[in-house]
């Protein structure tokens, strides 16, 4: 990871199947997450026509709904209850768990 990182975005694009990490800090704000999804996603990609998303506060707020309002990309909430939601990102998301561990292995830290 970069320097200073301490989470991982994962992105997964339904058509591709491609996945992609992009190195974050949990403490970055909307903004901050919007700039990186435009940076590494949207100019490889371009605009999605739906984003299925978790329910993190991050993108439940009002300027990630206006901003995609006004992109017209239909954004999708993962239930609290469901997250199977979306199964793609859920198998990616066992995957880099697997990586994680054999990278780290008995560093954790």
């Amino acid at each position: 990871m970069k320097h200073g990182t301490d989470s991982i975005l994962v992105v997964v694009d339904r058509f591709s199947k491609m996945a992609h990490f992009v190195a974050c800090k949990k403490t970055f704000d909307v903004v901050n997450v919007a700039r990186l999804f435009f940076k590494e996603i949207v100019r490889l990609h371009g605009l999605p026509r739906s984003i299925t998303s978790d329910r993190d506060v991050k993108f439940i707020s009002h300027f990630w709904r206006d901003l995609w309002g006004r992109l017209h990309t239909e954004v999708k909430l993962s239930s609290a209850y469901y997250p199977q939601t979306d199964g793609q990102t859920e198998v990616v998301n066992r995957t880099l768990g697997n990586i994680l561990r054999c990278l780290v292995q008995n560093r954790p830290k």
